[in-house]
């Protein structure tokens, strides 16, 4: 069974953090609010998110990393080395996670405390410039590495989702039967 999030249908899960949803609101790119609304819809219902643009190469089911990573609740992608000057860094764009799980909870609260400044008690989407960070640093596959870098979760190798980095790609070119694990 499978749902597909459009505009037609997100606000259901948005309508539930209100000061998310105010961020949501001034987000300018699409990307961002989808990096946005994947935590929130995964926290809230659990489940497989595969980003909209990757391409299925092998017909291969996912039944067989989603009983390896029953024991940890959740699975999530590698970069591919070249990817970030080779550092150790997970990606959002296929994420695998039980309902509830606390480390999606921990990347909510990161966020909300990014946008809600607390000694106010207000809503101040300001306070992210001022910290100098990039929205995807902030709730992308930055966030996603520094909560869940050397935590109990499954993390699959680049070559499963990711076995080739996406900048400056050329699919037209691409040999698909190079990556026999994709």
């Amino acid at each position: 069974i499978y749902k597909l999030w459009n505009n037609n249908n997100y606000l259901e899960m948005l309508n539930k953090y209100p000061i998310l949803k105010m961020f949501y609101n001034e987000l300018d790119v699409h990307c961002n609010k989808a990096d946005l609304l994947r935590l929130i819809i995964l926290y809230e219902l659990g489940g497989i998110y595969i980003y909209i643009d990757s391409v299925w190469i092998n017909n291969k089911s996912l039944d067989e990393l989603i009983i390896e990573s029953k024991h940890t609740g959740l699975f999530v992608g590698r970069s591919p080395d070249e990817c970030y000057n080779s550092k150790y860094y997970l990606t959002n764009g296929v994420i695998g996670v039980s309902k509830g799980h606390p480390l999606i909870l921990e990347c909510i609260k990161i966020i909300e405390n990014y946008i809600f400044n607390r000694q106010t008690n207000e809503y101040d989407s300001k306070l992210i410039k001022k910290k100098s960070l990039a929205t995807s640093k902030i709730i992308g596959p930055g966030l996603i590495t520094r909560v869940m870098k050397n935590k109990h979760i499954t993390i699959c190798p680049s070559e499963y989702f990711y076995p080739i980095t996406w900048h400056g790609i050329n699919i037209s070119t691409i040999d698909y039967k190079l990556y026999p694990n994709s």
